[in-house]
């Protein structure tokens, strides 16, 4: 993973949780000055646009997770079969 995609992922993460003070905001502002920097977070956005509609879609039962993706179905490589 190049580092722009990983600060891009960053950038996403925090504007997600929608508690940027100004500071941030400017930060990120400068950062997105760069062409690599803006080209990696249209990219994220993107991913983290499709993840929230595949969500979505699981949550309204309008599709459902593979067994072996649903969370607490997992195990351990050194659990044995009950």
């Amino acid at each position: 993973m190049s580092a722009e995609i990983e600060q891009a992922c960053r950038w996403i993460a925090r504007l997600d949780a929608g508690d940027m003070d100004a500071a941030e905001k400017l930060r990120l502002r400068r950062w997105l000055q760069r062409r690599e920097n803006r080209r990696a977070f249209r990219q994220v956005r993107v991913l983290w646009a499709d993840f929230d509609q595949l969500g979505a879609a699981v949550r309204g039962g309008e599709h459902s997770l593979p067994e072996q993706l649903q969370i607490g179905n997992e195990k351990s490589p050194w659990q044995k079969d009950k």
